[in-house]
């Protein structure tokens, strides 16, 4: 192997390093965003309509925290059975972010256009409304 292959190489998994450091550190920088968030909304209780809000959701805060943690594993659930179930032979269900995305269209009943026809919630758009030809009323 020539010295330019080897050095391309080297400064390419250098590269790819780097972009997985900084992936990593961007979930960090969600979480430092989320904490200056609710800090500011904490602070700002000192103002009396907002100290009612602010009290709600500290009062609700477990309750939130509940729901999410039974929202999350009844959502997974339902991905875990859909992959299982269907992964297979709709390829809608192979991967775990497409069978949220599935499930998501399914209880929303909103139209789906993807790029596999032959899946069974891929419609076409729908068409438009018919146009009038001009002069003819």
């Amino acid at each position: 192997m020539s010295t330019k292959v080897g050095l391309f190489l080297h400064a390419l998994d250098v590269l790819e390093e780097e972009v997985e450091e900084e992936a990593q550190l961007s979930l960090f920088y969600l979480g430092m965003a989320a904490m200056q968030l609710f800090r500011l909304l904490y602070a700002t209780k000192a103002h009396p309509r907002i100290a009612i809000l602010v009290k709600t959701l500290i009062v609700g805060l477990d309750d939130l925290a509940h729901f999410s943690i039974l929202f999350v594993f009844l959502i997974g659930g339902y991905m875990a059975l859909g992959h299982s179930q269907f992964g297979g032979s709709r390829p809608e269900f192979e991967v775990c972010v497409c069978v949220f995305v599935c499930m998501d269209v399914c209880m929303c009943i909103h139209a789906c256009v993807c790029e596999h026809p032959s899946s069974f919630l891929c419609t076409e758009p729908a068409p438009s409304a018919p146009q009038h030809a001009s002069g003819e009323d």
